[in-house]
Parts: C-alpha cells; sequence; structure tokens
C-alpha cells in the first residue's frame, strides 16, 4: 500500500480514554505513514468527510486503505469553521479536493470561495431521496446544487447516474465503492447454516420508516415467525436499542453488537449466515459489500451497487418495499442448503470486482479529467506543520464513542 493519510479529527469530552486526558475540546492530526507529498508524482488529493466511522466515513477509509497511484489527504468537515487555516494550507497543497461528504451538510465559512481553489473541486452525491421521506425533495436536490458548485460530481452506483446528470450542467462520474478484501478474506469459510440461523442487518438508521425502511425487515421476520422459521437477527448500528424489548417480546430473538471499532466490525460478518437490506434508497449501501467480501450470502431491495453486485450472483434481488419478496428472499436461502454453499462461494468471486484494482481506474479517470480540464497541478511547496499541542499517533479512534487509541508517538 503506497497511500498518505492526514486525519483532522474532532475529540470531545471530559473523559480520560486508554490513558489519553481530553478535558476540552480539540483538533489532532494524525499522520499515519510518512510525508511523501511532494516526492512523488502521484496524485495528492483531499478527501473531505464528517467523520470516519459512519457508512460515508468507512467507505472513505475502505479508498485510502487499498489505493495505490494515489496518496489520500482526509480533514473533518466540522473542523473546517475553526480550523480553516489548516484546512486552506491542506487544499493548496493537494492536486484535487473531494468533498466525499454530502457538500449540502457543509458549514464554509463565508469568505472560502470554491471556485477560488488552486485545485479542482470534486463533490459525492450519494443518494437522492425521490420518495420525499425522512428530509423532504427540497433539501434532498439541494445535495445536487450545492455538488453542482464543484467542477464535477461523482456518484457511486449506476441508479444515481443518469438522474444526477438531469439536475446539473456539470460532469458526472461513477465511481463506485471500493472495499479492501484483505479486511475480510481471513473471515471467508463456506459452511452449512447455523441452527439458529443468524440474519444481519448493520448500519444507521433515524427511524423504522426512513429509507432504510426496517418497517419492511420486521414484517418480512414476523412473517417468518409465523411459519416457524427459527433464526437469530443480528444487528449493529443506531435505532436498534430502541427496539430490542419489542421485538423479543414478538418471538424475535435479537443480539445487539452495538458500536465497535472498527476491526472488530469487519469481524462481526462471520456471526452471520446472511446480511439482509430492505431499503428503499441507497448509494451503496456498504455493509452488502463488505458482507460479500466475507463470504455471506445477501438478500436486498434493488437498491444502488446492490443492483449491480448481486445481478453478479452472491445474493438474492427483491423488489423495494415489498416484506413478502423479502421474507420469500430469506427463507429459500435457509431451506436449501446447497444454495447456502453457492451463495457463498460466489459472495467472495463478487466481491472482488469492488476492490481498487478493478474498481481504482474509475477514481483515476474521474481526478484525471478534473486535472486536465480545468486547471494544472499545483507547484507550491507547502511544508505541513504540526501545532505545538498536536500529537502524532499511529493509530485512531474510529467509533462513535470517540475512544482513543493510544500508541507510540513522535511528539
Amino acid at each position: 500500500m503506497a497511500c498518505d493519510f492526514l486525519f483532522i479529527l474532532k475529540i470531545v469530552g471530559n473523559k480520560k480514554s486508554e490513558g489519553y486526558n481530553h478535558s476540552d475540546e480539540r483538533c489532532i492530526i494524525i499522520s499515519l505513514i510518512k510525508y511523501k507529498m511532494f516526492k512523488t508524482k502521484k496524485i495528492n488529493v483531499l478527501l473531505v468527510s464528517h467523520d470516519f466511522f459512519s457508512g460515508i466515513g468507512s467507505a472513505a477509509r475502505h479508498i485510502a486503505d487499498s489505493s495505490t497511484g494515489i496518496n489520500f489527504y482526509f480533514f473533518n468537515s466540522d473542523d473546517i469553521e475553526n480550523h480553516k487555516k489548516e484546512f486552506l494550507r491542506m487544499v493548496a497543497a493537494v492536486d484535487v479536493v473531494h468533498w466525499f461528504v454530502n457538500l449540502s451538510w457543509v458549514k464554509l465559512p463565508a469568505d472560502i470561495d470554491l471556485n477560488g481553489f488552486h485545485a479542482p473541486n470534486i463533490a459525492t452525491v450519494h443518494h437522492v431521496d425521490e420518495g420525499l421521506r425522512g428530509y423532504g425533495e427540497k433539501e434532498e436536490l439541494s445535495k445536487i446544487l450545492f455538488a453542482s458548485q464543484c467542477d464535477a460530481i461523482q456518484v457511486v452506483s449506476g441508479e444515481w447516474k443518469c438522474f444526477v446528470e438531469s439536475k446539473t450542467d456539470k460532469p458526472v462520474f461513477l465511481a463506485h465503492h471500493v472495499i479492501n478484501p484483505r479486511l475480510f478474506i481471513p473471515h471467508r469459510k463456506v459452511k452449512k447454516p447455523r441452527k439458529p440461523f443468524r440474519i444481519g442487518a448493520f448500519g444507521f438508521s433515524t427511524g423504522i420508516k426512513d429509507r432504510k425502511r426496517l418497517d419492511v425487515l420486521l414484517a418480512a421476520l414476523h412473517i417468518l415467525v409465523k411459519k416457524q422459521y427459527q433464526f437469530e437477527l443480528i444487528v449493529q448500528g443506531s435505532f436498534w436499542n430502541t427496539l430490542e424489548s419489542s421485538l423479543s417480546g414478538q418471538g424475535i430473538q435479537i443480539r445487539n453488537l452495538g458500536f465497535l471499532p472498527r476491526k472488530m466490525a469487519f469481524k462481526s460478518y462471520r456471526y452471520l449466515d446472511l446480511y439482509v437490506c430492505s431499503s428503499d434508497i441507497e448509494g451503496g449501501p456498504l455493509p452488502v459489500l463488505e458482507a460479500l467480501a466475507s463470504g455471506v450470502p445477501v438478500v436486498s431491495t434493488q437498491v444502488g451497487v446492490a443492483i449491480e453486485a448481486l445481478s453478479q450472483g452472491g445474493g438474492i434481488l427483491v423488489k423495494k418495499g415489498s416484506p413478502e419478496d423479502l421474507a420469500s428472499a430469506i427463507a429459500k436461502v435457509m431451506d436449501h442448503p446447497g444454495l447456502f454453499q453457492d451463495l457463498s462461494l460466489e459472495a467472495g468471486r463478487v466481491s472482488e470486482n469492488f476492490t481498487w484494482e478493478k474498481i481504482g481506474k474509475e477514481y483515476m479517470a474521474m481526478y484525471e479529467s478534473v486535472l486536465n480540464s480545468k486547471r494544472s497541478r499545483p507547484k507550491f511547496n507547502v511544508v505541513l506543520k504540526f501545532p505545538k499541542f498536536q500529537r502524532q499517533l499511529q493509530l485512531f479512534r474510529d467509533t462513535r464513542r470517540l475512544r482513543l487509541f493510544k500508541t507510540k508517538t513522535g511528539v
């Protein structure tokens, strides 16, 4: 792996974590690999995300973990307002600024003009909720409006390319989510389904009827319960803690893994026999690709990258909003051990089509296009120095609990 990382992370709270005392709110720059920015001919990209543990943040980390030919640096979008000087110095030092977070979510200082950047800007639009659930059409379409301030727009699945192109005059590039297979291959074991059968549902949700459509998933599980199927629901992410007691009372055995450190979250796929996605709106979802990389079959609605991945094998696609179809597909995998083993074998093969070796050319083409069409690469010899209060660490926190893993530092 030949990529560099620069994370701007916000540590908040009044607690001691792993021996490190963060009594006030501060910004810590974490350098994982020594700086090569100006000693290489690689493209230097500043990847802006609102965090590094949710779906968007995890997707950004997958890209940088496995990329070659590009040096990725990170900046937390929540820190731009209070650390504008450091942000602008990074902008001056890189070749491309990639807003991987929805630009409409970012609070930019009034005196920052994207068109004034020497480096070209790319904005990612992960998905737009056409059904008006959650945020409403006005705010959802504003994602494209804000992204259109940039030189180009990225979408992460073919489902959204034509839609976004119809709403903007800026070039739209399809560059899929990338996964690092090295994180999952050790858990790729083909086996017979467990008893009880283990069904997984991971991710962040704001309610039972948001775009994730947990209501559809739960209705499908109730159908299986009535048909006397034995299974355990394994969940990870937000909102599930509010449903645990009610689901247990309805005969659904549930295990909530809570929020896990990144490596533990990847290992949690080994507990599953089947991963299920019931969403109506998605860009990924990234857990579908992670499950496939772990050799776990997937049943998913026809959304985002799941359409492109499962059409190649490794799972079953069902129509949106249909608990009956979802329950039928789950039961089909449970009833046929041979099908389960075939899907498990296909899953690993399909996931290889979403590695950097296959998808990296999409990112290279996107970055080279904006560089060639608008601006030449910057030639600034900017030296990035750390303020005295900042520490260089080898490991970093990535959970919502803001854990900081302390290691030897170069302070």
